[in-house]
């Protein structure tokens, strides 16, 4: 089942007097889960078009699904990051000041791989 909203919006305020004010009046189809969702509280995002067949002005709601994801844990933390386990992945997160050298960058990184692991 679908709804009907009529609203009026004022047009160039400006450059109309108060006698002369003109009023758009547009009337929008909206479908009636996106109201109920609205009634609820919810935001709603979607797209406004004319739609070809009617000719009338529609909102269409975006279908969006919620995120079910769980939040990856945390196996160590080092010096200079961490490694977390999330479902299919380990992700470790290393952190070093470039200015200190490729050589050096690379010891501490591969320490902390190491450490890590022995600790995971």
């Amino acid at each position: 089942m679908r709804r009907m909203f009529s609203s009026k919006c004022a047009k160039n305020l400006t450059f109309f007097s108060k006698n002369q004010l003109r009023t758009m009046i547009k009337k929008i189809e909206i479908n009636s889960d996106v109201i109920v969702a609205v009634k609820n509280g919810k935001y709603v995002e979607g797209s406004l078009r004319i739609d070809a067949e009617t000719g009338q002005l529609t909102f269409k709601a975006y279908n969006r699904k919620e995120r079910c994801r769980q939040p990856d844990t945390l196996i160590c933390e080092t010096e200079t990051g961490w490694l977390k386990e999330s479902a299919q992945r380990l992700k470790f997160f290393s952190s070093v000041k470039k200015s200190l050298g490729n050589t050096r960058i690379h010891k501490i990184i591969k320490t902390d791989l190491d450490f890590a692991f022995e600790n995971a």
